[in-house]
């Protein structure tokens, strides 16, 4: 008859009582090292997973199968881990992208590119700013499904929700002064929130915003160079846009130089702390 280790099956409880037994008299002398919640919960996960890939192993019919199911399950879990943390910064990155957009947009000098179109339709359909940028999403994933799905991805379906989503609250509670500099210094904080919040929400690689995805379908699929789509595109939706009553502006200048800049620095600095071996 083959009987595990029994000696197994005591030190790892006895090992997780010291853990929180240590972590009581960290917390006693007020060490900063005292563990949080959320690092408890990730290494009692880690603990239960070496507790019973050490049980299996103990078994002998057990002992070449048991690193294969515990390998199996760390990549299963870090996999998950690695996915939550792409959707809260996902979520993150578009609503502060909502918030600056819109900060920028009604301070009284003009919108960023796609946001002048966001006006003309809106004033034209007398839809809501919130529904008119969605709708425009909408027309644009359609586009790019069938022209190159390959763009498409989760990341860039929950984006736009919720990016318009915001955008629709907070352009019915933000406010401004009567003072021309602050409302300006107001749309400059915008634009930089603005260009901030697309580069978090890049750096989580789940697929391109809906504006983006048009730009690099169109240059892929022709041999374009991006920058040339990107400028024709901004061009386009401007003048559309103006065409339509859409407001332009100092902003759309600003935007157009320094959103570029501001999003780059901001998806490598995501990247070296928040996914860095990811």
């Amino acid at each position: 008859m083959i009987l595990p280790d029994v000696s197994y099956l005591v030190v790892m409880p006895v090992w997780w009582i010291l853990l929180l037994s240590t972590e009581r008299l960290l917390l006693k002398r007020g060490d900063c090292y005292a563990l949080t919640n959320g690092r408890k919960v990730h290494m009692l996960i880690r603990l239960v997973m070496n507790y019973f890939r050490g049980l299996l192993s103990t078994f002998p019919p057990f002992k070449k199968k048991s690193f294969r199911l515990y390998r199996n399950l760390q990549e299963g879990v870090m996999r998950e881990k690695n996915w939550l943390t792409k959707i809260i910064v996902i979520l993150v990155g578009s609503i502060i992208s909502a918030y600056g957009i819109t900060l920028a947009m009604y301070a009284g000098f003009g919108s960023a590119t796609l946001a002048v179109l966001w006006q003309g339709v809106s004033k034209v359909t007398g839809m809501s700013i919130g529904m008119t940028s969605f709708v425009i999403a909408v027309v644009m994933i359609v586009f790019v499904w069938f022209y190159d799905r390959s763009q498409i991805h989760i990341g860039t379906v929950l984006y736009q929700v919720v990016y318009s989503g915001f955008v629709e609250i907070f352009s019915r509670i933000q406010r401004y002064s009567d003072i021309v500099w602050i409302n300006f210094l107001l749309m400059c904080i915008g634009i930089i929130l603005f260009a901030v919040g697309t580069g978090i929400y890049a750096s989580a690689n789940l697929g391109r915003g809906s504006y983006e995805a048009v730009t690099f379908s169109l240059a892929g699929k022709n041999g374009w160079p991006v920058k040339i789509v990107r400028m024709i595109l901004d061009v386009a939706m401007v003048v559309i846009g103006v065409l339509l009553g859409g407001s332009f502006g100092i902003c759309t200048i600003i935007t157009a130089l320094i959103s570029g800049p501001i999003i780059q620095a901001t998806v490598q600095r995501m990247n070296k702390f928040v996914f860095v071996g990811k």
